[in-house]
């Protein structure tokens, strides 16, 4: 699966100031959009992944990412190792999400183990919320705090969670600046020749039309990619006949 923005764990922690200040390790980080999001926001980032990055080294950082992993190991035992071997490389916080049972797509497909095999013969293990952080738990031997439905924080100090509940308490009059809006902040240069561009001819440039293009693409992915942070910093209603 390939995104444009940071995946729903990321956001998460990004909205609760993990990120800031911090090294984080993709565990199972596929394509690396996340990646690549990560180091535009500014953030030191790196992954590993047994399909896309499988000689990547796994190192050991302040936030790890276990996204949607642990979904897709049918042996229960290798699901454990996964969380363990992700927990070790955590310096203050692992973040694991993993797909619910209320998705749309956890009834399709056959019964298998505990989870589903699907139409392209791929397996998922589907959880409810209590599922999740109660696994957590018991094979780390850790107290797992809830983020949202789906994500669970396991911090190494666990005066950490308190702390981040309290901050969460100081700043809840303040809103908060989406990824969106730092992104197009931070990017000025490759963004407003785009922003300009579709303002004026009402569809996307071309590689062609841009100064930079290569740059666009290394950090957002493609062009539509950097466009779509312009359509949410500032506002999808302005750009509704854009394709």
């Amino acid at each position: 699966m390939s995104r444009t923005a940071l995946s729903k764990p990321m956001q998460q922690a990004f909205a609760d100031g993990l990120l800031e200040q911090s090294t984080v390790f993709d565990y199972g980080c596929g394509r690396g959009d996340d990646l690549r999001t990560l180091a535009a926001l500014g953030v030191e980032a790196s992954g590993w992944d047994p399909g896309h990055s499988p000689d990547s080294e796994k190192q050991s950082a302040a936030v790890v990412n276990l996204g949607y992993v642990v979904n897709v190991i049918e042996d229960r035992s290798e699901r454990d190792q996964a969380l363990r071997s992700a927990w070790a490389l955590a310096e203050s916080v692992l973040v694991v999400s993993a797909r619910l049972v209320w998705d749309p797509d956890s009834t399709s497909g056959r019964p298998f183990g505990d989870g589903r095999i699907t139409a392209n013969g791929t397996f998922q293990k589907y959880y409810n919320p209590e599922e999740l952080k109660g696994w957590v738990e018991s094979v780390l031997g850790r107290t797992a705090i809830t983020a949202s439905p789906g994500i669970v924080y396991v911090f190494r100090d666990p005066g950490a969670a308190q702390q981040l509940l309290a901050r969460h308490s100081r700043e809840s009059s303040r809103p908060r600046r989406g990824i969106a809006e730092l992104l197009h902040d931070q990017h000025r240069d490759l963004l407003d020749p785009i922003e300009g561009f579709v303002n004026e001819h009402r569809k996307l440039p071309s590689p062609t039309d841009l100064d930079d293009p290569k740059a666009v693409v290394d950090l957002f992915g493609s062009i539509r990619g950097a466009f779509n942070i312009v359509r949410q910093s500032t506002g999808a209603q302005l750009w509704n006949d854009v394709d």
